[in-house]
């Protein structure tokens, strides 16, 4: 996020001159996640299609079976791979491009994070309507 603030010239030459990418990360994460209590999950997510995501549990599913034949567990796989999919998000990113939309400053976009339409209601990148049974017949609670 911060890098693409940056990129944007959302962030001032003088805020850059004097703190590094990686301390305006922590000190967004910390104001998300601690001000705001919020996590990435509230932010706008692009996550890839179906069809890529069947293409990977296929791929991932056949080299368990290449290479821990004896461990190999069809059912138990496809709930990680759910569960790495629709619970946390792993295989998203964060949209920037929808998340910085209009903001013209650092300090707008900080106090747009504390906006509700910023939330999982709007994350246009996330598709609820995957058919859950095709890849479990029953998902286990986590």
């Amino acid at each position: 996020i911060v890098f693409a603030a940056a990129n944007r010239k959302l962030i001032d030459v003088g805020t850059q001159a004097t703190k590094t990418r990686v301390e305006m990360t922590d000190e967004l994460s910390h104001y998300h996640q601690h001000v705001l209590n919020k996590t990435v999950l509230d932010l706008p997510l692009g996550c890839p299609h179906d069809a890529d995501l069947e293409r990977f549990l296929k791929f991932s599913l056949g080299k368990e079976l290449q290479w821990m034949p004896e461990r190999y567990n069809e059912s138990s796989h496809r709930a990680a791979f759910q569960r790495a999919l629709f619970d946390r998000r792993e295989v998203c990113s964060i949209d920037t491009a929808t998340l910085l939309g209009n903001q013209t400053s650092w300090d707008t976009f900080l106090e747009s994070l504390s906006n509700p339409s910023i939330s999982s209601v709007s994350m246009g990148g996330i598709r609820y309507d995957w058919p859950f049974s095709k890849w479990t017949s029953a998902y286990p609670s986590t």
